[in-house]
C-alpha cells in the first residue's frame, strides 16, 4: 500500500488535509482494482494513533468486530474527522463557484476540489463558466468532464487569441497616424447654409476656416476680427464696398 502512495492516517490533521488522504485513497484502490471489501481492509491498516483509537470503538459493539462495507466507514469516518461546519461551507463554496477572473484551468482544479468524491457534474460545471465560454461548451453534446474542458480550454485560447489580435491592429493604428489615435473620427454635419463655400484666405495666402457658431451667420475672420463672406480686403488697399483700388469705404463712389 505504501508503495503505492498510501500514507499513515493519524487524524490529527486539518479537513482540507483529510479529503486528501481520502482521494489518495481512491487513487490507490483505482490502482489495485480493490473490491469494496478490500478498501476497507487497505484503509484500516494505515490508521495510526487517535484514528486506530476511533476505528477500534467504531468497529465493536459489546466486544464483537463489525463489518463494515465502504460506504458505511466512509460515512462514519466523514463524521468523525469532516466536521459538520466545513461540509457547509464547501458545499456553500461550491454552490457559489464561478469562473469570473480565473482562468479555464484554476477554474477546473477549484471544481475537482470542491466535488469531494461525487460523480462530476456538468451543469454544475457550465453554470461557474464565464457567460461568453458557457454559450459555447453548452453545445457540446458530450458528458464527459475531460471533454468539456478540452472545449472550454479551446474557446479560451480564441478569446486571448482574438484580444491579442485586436491589441496588435490598435498598437499598429496608433504608430501608424499617431499615439492620440482613437479609432475612426468622422466630421461634424454642416448645415445647408455652409455647403458650396471654400475657405477663406488671408493676404499671405494661407487657408483657414473660420468657425461658424450657426448657419446663419457668416464665417468669423481672423484677420480683422469680424464676420463677413469673402477674402478679407482691411490690408489690401482695396474699397470694402465695391472692391476697387484708390479710395476707402466712405468715399466710395459706388455707393452715392
Amino acid at each position: 500500500m505504501k508503495s503505492l502512495g498510501g500514507r499513515d492516517f493519524k487524524g490529527d490533521v486539518i479537513p482540507d488535509a483529510v479529503v486528501e488522504w481520502l482521494r489518495e485513497m481512491e487513487d490507490v484502490f483505482e490502482y489495485l482494482c480493490a473490491t469494496p471489501e478490500e478498501k476497507v481492509q487497505y484503509v484500516v491498516f494505515l490508521l495510526k494513533g487517535y484514528a486506530r483509537s476511533w476505528w477500534s470503538s467504531v468497529s465493536r459493539v459489546n466486544g464483537e468486530r463489525v463489518q463494515f462495507t465502504w460506504e458505511e466507514f466512509l460515512k462514519a469516518f466523514k463524521t468523525e474527522f469532516l466536521p459538520a461546519a466545513f461540509i457547509r461551507a464547501k458545499n456553500n463554496e461550491f454552490a457559489n463557484l464561478k469562473q469570473e477572473n480565473m482562468t479555464v484551468t484554476e477554474y477546473t482544479i477549484k471544481f475537482v476540489r470542491l466535488l469531494y468524491f461525487e460523480h462530476k457534474k456538468k451543469m454544475r460545471y457550465l453554470h461557474g463558466l464565464r457567460i461568453g465560454l458557457k454559450e459555447k461548451v453548452h453545445r457540446v453534446d458530450e458528458e464527459s468532464m475531460a471533454t468539456i474542458k478540452e472545449a472550454a480550454l479551446k474557446y479560451e485560447a480564441y478569446e486571448v487569441e482574438s484580444r491579442e489580435e485586436h491589441k496588435a491592429k490598435e498598437e499598429e493604428k496608433k504608430r501608424k497616424f499617431g499615439v492620440n489615435y482613437v479609432g475612426p473620427h468622422y466630421p461634424p454635419r454642416r448645415g445647408p447654409s455652409s455647403l458650396g463655400k471654400t475657405p477663406s484666405r488671408s493676404m499671405s495666402g494661407t487657408l483657414y476656416r473660420a468657425p461658424i457658431s450657426s448657419a446663419t451667420q457668416f464665417p468669423f475672420c481672423q484677420v480683422c476680427q469680424k464676420r463677413h463672406l469673402g477674402e478679407c480686403r482691411r490690408f489690401s488697399g482695396v474699397c470694402f464696398h465695391c472692391g476697387q483700388p484708390g479710395h476707402i469705404m466712405r468715399d466710395c463712389p459706388h455707393s452715392r
